[in-house]
């Protein structure tokens, strides 16, 4: 208990810099880091907490009963998380940014701005309008295509776990899948991008707002540098229980506690940042694990959704 109890706190801290790169103007790499035993030590207390996490998965609490915890009429979560996410692309078109602040598109940058807005748009008046959401997958294209690698890999889960969460939307229990999944990869992606491999840009982050609690509960071997890999190792472990779908439900509660947390402590611009993120976790806080196999990526399978897809295409843009 105590392996996930440091957990849940690092976890609460993590979410403080999941976009690092929103509150820190230069990435530059000041020095290469050297890992000490104390990362080691936050390394194998969170693989511990994910061993915990995997025995806790198996406990089915009586509450999961609640119509909350299953799949609302008419697909209602997921025509929500679209509704969030269509008045987010406005918002971001609003401020005139193209996805998040931190993003510099080469090209129309005009087209790309109002091509979300347009989006934005299309998922308001109904999540499976433009091609069963085709047109978050433009629009990630988009991104990919106008930004750097470094870039761009900090959103492009993220936004293809909306994309297929929605479309999948007739079919819960496969939409919760690729969403936990693909906001599972996510956390691991920025984990290791914005935290281990580079943690000075955290400790920069760390000078403008000092949240280092170890020394407040008498770990003072553990500094600064010590609690970026910390939450960096915590994130990991968050997103790897997603992907494999352990304790769900603890998993995205946890993350929605830190969402919560820091929007009410970095302000505005973090909170709307994330909206979409939260919206996407409490629809997996709703319908839990999901599918777990993947039969729908059979060939004989894909061939028949691919003919299928064409079909409701042909319906989309008849014959003259």
């Amino acid at each position: 208990m105590r392996l996930i109890i440091l957990l849940s706190a690092l976890a609460l801290a993590s979410g403080a810099d999941a976009h690092v790169r929103w509150f820190v103007e230069t990435d530059e790499q000041i020095s290469p880091y050297t890992w000490r035993f104390q990362d080691f030590i936050l390394v194998a207390l969170s693989i511990g907490a994910c061993v915990v996490a995997g025995f806790l998965s198996k406990i089915r609490p009586a509450f999961l009963d609640n119509g909350f915890f299953k799949p609302w009429p008419r697909e209602m979560q997921f025509r929500l998380l679209g509704v969030v996410l269509g008045v987010w692309l406005l918002s971001v078109f609003y401020h005139g940014e193209f996805i998040a602040p931190n993003l510099s598109p080469t090209g129309n940058v005009g087209f790309l701005v109002g091509f979300q807005a347009i989006v934005g748009i299309l998922l308001l008046i109904g999540h499976r309008i433009a091609s069963y959401t085709l047109s978050i997958f433009l629009l990630t294209a988009l991104l990919i295509i106008s930004t750097p690698f470094v870039a761009w890999i900090d959103y492009v889960p993220e936004l293809i776990a909306f994309g297929v969460g929605l479309a999948c939307a007739s079919n819960p229990a496969r939409a919760t899948k690729y969403l936990r999944v693909l906001l599972g990869l996510q956390l691991v992606v920025l984990a290791i991008h914005n935290k281990l491999l580079n943690p000075n840009m955290g400790l920069m982050f760390l000078e403008m707002h000092p949240w280092n609690f170890f020394p407040m509960i008498g770990l003072t071997m553990f500094d600064d540098a010590n609690f970026i890999i910390g939450i960096g190792m915590a994130e990991t472990a968050l997103g790897f229980l997603l992907i494999f779908g352990l304790a769900t439900r603890l998993i995205a509660f946890m993350v929605l506690c830190v969402f919560g947390t820091t929007g009410s402590l970095l302000g505005i611009e973090e909170l709307i940042g994330h909206v979409p993120i939260v919206a996407a976790f409490v629809v997996v806080f709703s319908l839990g694990t999901g599918e777990t196999k993947y039969k729908e990526l059979a060939p004989a399978n894909i061939m028949a959704s691919l003919d299928g897809l064409g079909m409701k295409v042909k319906r989309l843009f008849p014959a003259s």
